[in-house]
């Protein structure tokens, strides 16, 4: 597998990718007790190698495995993360990388399964997801899409199958689901139509076989089931009919064998079954 890697990070990697040797004048203070020039800080266990100007960390700072490569690699500017900030494996694959603007994410942001792979896919601006955002398989087919403003979903997310094929394409507006979402077989063929209205279902909803063949339909009101529902056999004949009143079943629901014949009626009040 090949090493993942930026024209930037190549750039920040022509520094050495084994244990340095620190210079004899490090970890150093004036007389304000501002740290200045080469230092080495342990945070969390972990040692970073960079340099401050007047007690505020500038330029780049670089953390290391234990077995001598390059960990971390983070851009400051001001004592602040501006830049590019790569985080490295053990075998030198990347895992993540993304860009800073005054210590907030800023930018695109890339993640890597372990081999190199990528993993998602996130645009952010000062901190927020504001674009695209994309999730993938660890064999690389993708798992998810989708466009964020301020963190919200916003348009049309879609989501897949392991095997590449579309599982569900839902609208949002302001992080609600909105308009149609529709669902599908592994067939290609849709399963489930949908409705939403900030994130109620509303309006008419239809189910389908793997075929294609109607397997159900009905209606939603804030959501709640309303109205007549009914419930296809493959071939086209009504199997379950019955009405919903506020999202629950009410009256006569009846059932029907494939010719047609009924052969059971089942009476509702209030959604509780009516006891002869």
């Amino acid at each position: 597998m090949k090493k993942v890697f930026t024209m930037l990070a190549l750039f920040f990697l022509s520094a050495p990718l084994f244990a340095i040797t620190l210079p004899g004048d490090t970890n150093k203070t004036d007389a304000q007790n501002r740290k200045q020039g080469f230092w080495k800080e342990t945070i969390y266990a972990v040692s970073w190698y960079g340099n401050y100007v007047d007690g505020k960390k500038e330029g780049t700072w670089y953390a290391y495995h234990s077995t001598g490569v390059v960990s971390n690699i983070d851009e400051y500017r001001n004592g602040k993360k501006n830049g590019i900030s790569i985080a490295i494996d053990k075998s030198g694959l990347f895992f993540r990388e993304e860009k800073y603007k005054n210590d907030t994410l800023d930018g695109l942001q890339r993640t890597y399964f372990t081999g190199g792979k990528l993993k998602s896919y996130i645009d952010y601006s000062m901190g927020k997801i504001n674009g695209v955002k994309r999730m993938y398989y660890n064999d690389g087919k993708l798992q998810e899409e989708g466009r964020y403003v301020n963190n919200m979903r916003d348009g049309v997310s879609k989501w897949y199958f392991a095997d590449g094929k579309l599982s569900t394409e839902s609208t949002y507006k302001n992080g609600n689901l909105e308009g149609a979402q529709k669902t599908y077989h592994k067939n290609g063929n849709v399963d489930t139509e949908l409705l939403y209205k900030t994130n109620l279902r509303e309006g008419v909803t239809n189910e389908y076989y793997e075929s294609g063949k109607p397997r159900g339909t009905g209606q939603f009101v804030k959501d709640k089931e309303s109205g007549t529902w009914k419930e296809f056999f493959e071939s086209g004949k009504v199997k379950l009919q019955g009405k919903y009143v506020d999202g629950k079943k009410e009256g006569d629901w009846v059932e029907f064998d494939e010719a047609g014949k009924k052969v059971k009626t089942v009476k509702y009040k209030g959604g509780e079954e009516v006891k002869k």
